[in-house]
């Protein structure tokens, strides 16, 4: 995440990439990018706001195979590092969440990320409202989306490069088509699991 491919045996920042925030010089505190040109909220400082170079307010990361993401606490997701269907850039970037499934025709949007796991070369993401978005590799039906072809983005049967919601499949509940009342999940290499809210677990990928 610092835009080269050179290994470290020590802990390095990781860069800001796309992400734009800014930090009080006089403080410390981090504000997003509508406070550029404006006071520091915490102290009243007008001139002390600063460009941080380094990926901030990060609230939960995970680690694939050759790729990493975190998620800040604006709930937006970053992603760095080599992997189909997920990133190809050393320095992070932006994950797109504006994709759906076609037969739904849902408005583009950006949902709160709360929480993030990654497989070996795939990844999901827990939103606010207790559904499931996954995207990578979908070999092994890992990411939980019926059928990767149906997805508007994807580009071929074995990935999907955009986060798409995880369907609800026999867990679906009030005849809701998406996975629901998720409060936490997990990532393996080719596999994905969840609880919900009523303490069940769910799965789906290579058995």
């Amino acid at each position: 995440g610092n835009g080269s491919q050179t290994d470290h045996t020590y802990p390095a920042p990781v860069w800001a990439g796309e992400q734009k925030v800014y930090r009080c010089t006089a403080c410390g505190a981090v504000h997003d990018s509508t406070l550029a040109a404006a006071n520091c909220f915490d102290c009243g400082s007008a001139t002390a706001l600063v460009e941080s170079p380094y990926l901030e307010n990060i609230v939960a990361i995970a680690a694939g195979t050759n790729f990493s993401a975190a998620v800040d606490a604006d709930g937006m997701v970053w992603v760095w590092g080599y992997a189909i269907g997920i990133v190809q850039s050393s320095t992070p970037v932006r994950a797109n969440f504006t994709r759906s499934y076609m037969e739904d025709n849902i408005p583009a949007g950006q949902p709160f990320i709360v929480d993030i796991d990654a497989g070996k070369d795939h990844i999901l993401a827990l939103d606010s409202e207790g559904t499931v978005w996954s995207w990578g590799m979908d070999d092994y039906g890992q990411l939980g989306q019926d059928e990767a072809t149906a997805y508007s983005g994807a580009a071929s049967s074995y990935y999907v490069p955009y986060p798409a919601r995880v369907v609800g499949g026999a867990a679906a509940s009030e005849n809701y088509k998406y996975l629901d009342h998720v409060v936490d999940i997990s990532a393996g290499s080719s596999f994905s699991l969840a609880i919900r809210s009523d303490g069940s677990v769910v799965g789906w990928g290579r058995n």
